[in-house]
């Protein structure tokens, strides 16, 4: 569990919600809930993510107006907004004033920021294999973060970008198979298969584990590549991590 100096907690729960969430209205919802606990009351995030065939697909959200979701974008993806050249150079967090960043320069967002009652802020970079995200949650009141608000805040931003990529990988999901393959036209054992196999397991082993001949593992594995229209189980294995299907294998 997580906790501020106030002594709020993140429990299991909370986390559980925010790192399962399957759509964009209940990411940003329960963030909305959350963040006054530790004394910020607004936030956005904007998140880019490389498909496999090295295409960028963006997205930006959170609680304030949807003007905000093209103006953040903007100042995150400038070379002039001294949070984002932060956040290109480190996963540290840095915490500023509206103040500090009119003084700067490329004071758009900031301005917008201060019209909207906000006082300062703390930005967080999270990035993981495939995607990056600038999280910035925001105060309407004069505050410093504490060391140990801070590690609540990174690791609240760690998974809601872990979220935020997930859902980005349901749209490429959607898009790359034209809606007529998804996870629901795998049967539960023919996940349970590639799973394993992107696990690095033999099929032999796999038998072993699942209690089924080896046989019928090779049966499911073509069937899943047939499904997801690929040829081989290394292909399936790529094209399910993309689609969210199967987590991707990460070495000891």
């Amino acid at each position: 569990m997580a906790r501020n100096d106030s002594g709020a907690r993140l429990s299991d729960v909370e986390i559980a919600e925010i790192s399962k969430t399957r759509r964009w209205a209940d990411l940003t919802c329960s963030l909305e809930r959350l963040l006054p606990r530790f004394g910020y009351c607004r936030f956005m995030q904007f998140i880019l993510f490389t498909q496999a065939d090295g295409k960028i697909l963006s997205h930006a959200h959170g609680t304030l107006e949807p003007s905000f979701d093209v103006i953040f974008r903007e100042s995150s993806a400038s070379r002039r907004d001294p949070n984002s050249i932060h956040a290109n150079g480190t996963n540290v967090p840095i915490e500023w004033t509206i103040e500090q960043m009119c003084i700067k320069g490329n004071s758009r967002l900031y301005d917008a920021l201060m019209s909207a009652g906000i006082h300062g802020g703390i930005s967080i970079c999270s990035r993981s294999a495939q995607a990056v995200s600038r999280i910035d949650f925001y105060r309407e009141k004069p505050a410093t973060a504490s060391m140990a608000e801070q590690a609540d805040l990174l690791m609240l931003a760690s998974y809601t970008h872990q979220s935020a990529e997930y859902l980005l990988r349901q749209q490429v999901c959607g898009k790359a198979v034209g809606d007529k393959t998804s996870a629901s036209a795998l049967s539960e054992r023919e996940v349970e298969c590639l799973g394993w196999s992107a696990n690095g397991k033999t099929s032999a082993e796999i038998g072993m584990i699942l209690g089924i001949s080896q046989r019928t593992v090779y049966f499911h594995l073509r069937s899943v590549s047939s499904k997801l229209g690929v040829y081989g189980t290394r292909h399936a294995i790529s094209k399910a991590v993309m689609m969210g299907i199967v987590a991707p294998r990460h070495n000891a």
